[in-house]
C-alpha cells in the first residue's frame, strides 16, 4: 500500500486533465483516494442508497464494495469511465477478459499499465429515446447496461412531463444488444455529451448546448439533497434509470449546476 500511495500523485500526474472516472483490475480498492481520480472500483460502508437500485437491476452485487467485472463493458461507458489501470503483469489477463471490447493500450506509469476506453463517454449527456422501467426488465440482465445507453428510463409521471422530447421506442427496437450497437449508441451519446464538467466540494457545473429540449442525464446517484438550476432558475432532479440523475434543460446554451445538502443538517 505504501508503494500505491507514492504512485499516486504520479498517476493523477500523467493522466490527462478534466472529470473521467477510472476503473481498476486487479490490483487496490479505493486506488481514487491515492490518485484524487473518480474510480469506479471502490470500498466504502457509506453510500447512496439509490446506488443500491442501479447495480443490482445490471446483475451487479452492490454492499460495502462496488466491482462489476471487466467483461461488463457497456456498465463502463455508461458511467463514464475512460481509463482501466492494473499492474503491468496483470494486463494478459485483462485482455483476456475484455477481449474485443474497446479498450486500447494508452501507457505505462510506474508498475502500472493503462488502458482507455474507445467508448468512453463524457458526463452530462442527452437521448434520442426512453423506455419504461418494464421494459428493462424484460431484457436479461447481463444485457441491461447496453440499453441503458440507448435509452433512458422513465416512469409515468416523467413521460407524461417529458415523453413529448423522446421517442419511445418499442421492445424491437430494443433487441440488437451486441458491442457494435453498444459502439454506435455509445457514439451518439458522445456527440450529446456537456462542453465541460467541474466537479467541487459541493456539487458540480455542467455547460451544454442543445438542439432542443431535452433531459440531461449525469452518472451521479440520486438523493433528495441535490438541487438543480439551468441558467440559474431553479429546475427539478429527477430520479431515471434506476438510479441516476437527470434534469430538464432547454434549448441553446446551458449552464447546469448541481448543489449537495445532506437532508437534516442545517446549512451555514
Amino acid at each position: 500500500r505504501q508503494e500505491c500511495y507514492v504512485e499516486g500523485p504520479q498517476l493523477a500526474e500523467a493522466l490527462p486533465e478534466g472529470f473521467y472516472r477510472t476503473d481498476t483490475y486487479e490490483t487496490f480498492d479505493n486506488l481514487s483516494m491515492w490518485t484524487g481520480i473518480s474510480n469506479l472500483q471502490f470500498f466504502s460502508t457509506t453510500v447512496e442508497p439509490s446506488i443500491m437500485e442501479f447495480y443490482p437491476q445490471l446483475g451487479v452485487k452492490r454492499d460495502v464494495s462496488s466491482k462489476p467485472e471487466a467483461e461488463n463493458y457497456a456498465l463502463r461507458g455508461l458511467l463514464s469511465v475512460r481509463f482501466t489501470l492494473m499492474p503491468l503483469d496483470e494486463q494478459a489477463n485483462f485482455l483476456d477478459e475484455v477481449e474485443e471490447q474497446g479498450w486500447t493500450f494508452w501507457g505505462e506509469i510506474g508498475s502500472y499499465a493503462v488502458y482507455e476506453n474507445e467508448n468512453w463517454v463524457p458526463m452530462g449527456f442527452t437521448y434520442d429515446s426512453y423506455i419504461t422501467q418494464e421494459q428493462l426488465d424484460a431484457i436479461p440482465e447481463d444485457k441491461r447496461s447496453n440499453v441503458l445507453m440507448r435509452a433512458l428510463v422513465l416512469d409515468e409521471e416523467q413521460i407524461e412531463q417529458y415523453g413529448s422530447w423522446l421517442t419511445q421506442l418499442e421492445s424491437t427496437d430494443l433487441v440488437d444488444r451486441d458491442y457494435d450497437a453498444y459502439g454506435e449508441d455509445a457514439a451518439a451519446r458522445r456527440a450529446s455529451a456537456a462542453d465541460s464538467f467541474v466537479a467541487d466540494n459541493y456539487g458540480f457545473t455542467a455547460t451544454i448546448t442543445l438542439d432542443s429540449d431535452n433531459l440531461v442525464f449525469f452518472s451521479v446517484p440520486y438523493t433528495e439533497g441535490w438541487t438543480a438550476t439551468v441558467n440559474g432558475e431553479t429546475v427539478p432532479v429527477e430520479k431515471v434509470s434506476g438510479g441516476m440523475i437527470a434534469v430538464p434543460a432547454g434549448a441553446g446554451e446551458n449552464t447546469i449546476r448541481l448543489d449537495y445538502h445532506t437532508p437534516g443538517l442545517a446549512q451555514s
